[in-house]
C-alpha cells in the first residue's frame, strides 16, 4: 500500500487532555518534504539556507531517543542530520534542544553537518552551547509562504 499523508495523521487523533494539532502538522509537513521535490528544495534553500544536492534523503518522524527525547522529524542525507522539532501554541520543554544536539553529537556520529530546526508559530529566541551543531529559528508563515 503507498504512504498516504493520512497513515501517521490517524494516530493523533483526539483525546482527552491532548490535542492533535502540532502532530498533524509535523506529519503533513514531513509529508510535503518526503514527497514534494520542489517544496523540499525551497524549504531547504530558502528557509533554511542548506544546498540540497540530494534527491533521496530519509525522513522519519516521532524517532524515541531513550533519554533524549522523541524529535518530531528527523531527516538524513549524505552527511547531512537535521532534527525538527514543531510547536504551535506550546513551548519548548526543559533543555529539550539541547537534548537533541546531544542526540547529534553522541548518536549520529557518521554525519558532518549537524541542524536543528525548531518550527514555531511565535518567534522564540533560542541558543544551544552545541557548537558543532547549527539552530535554525524558523516560523510556520515561512513554511506556508512556500
Amino acid at each position: 500500500m503507498t504512504q498516504s499523508v493520512f497513515t501517521n495523521v490517524f494516530t493523533y487523533r483526539q483525546r482527552d487532555n491532548h490535542g492533535p494539532l502540532e502532530n498533524f502538522l509535523t506529519e503533513i509537513f514531513s509529508f510535503c518534504l518526503l514527497s514534494d521535490l520542489n517544496f523540499r528544495q525551497d524549504f531547504f534553500r530558502k528557509i533554511l539556507n542548506i544546498t540540497l544536492d540530494e534527491t533521496v534523503l530519509n525522513i522519519s518522524t516521532q524517532k524515541v531517543y531513550p533519554g533524549y527525547g522523541i524529535p518530531d522529524i528527523e531527516v538524513t542525507y549524505n552527511t547531512t542530520a537535521i532534527l525538527f522539532e514543531c510547536k504551535v501554541e506550546s513551548t519548548e520543554r526543559e533543555n529539550q534542544l539541547k537534548n537533541y544536539a546531544s542526540i547529534l553529537i553522541e548518536q549520529k556520529t557518521k554525519y558532518s553537518n549537524r541542524h536543528i530546526v525548531f518550527l514555531t508559530k511565535y518567534f522564540e529566541h533560542k541558543v544551544i552551547p552545541e557548537i558543532r551543531v547549527q539552530i535554525h529559528l524558523i516560523r510556520w508563515f515561512q513554511v506556508y509562504e512556500l
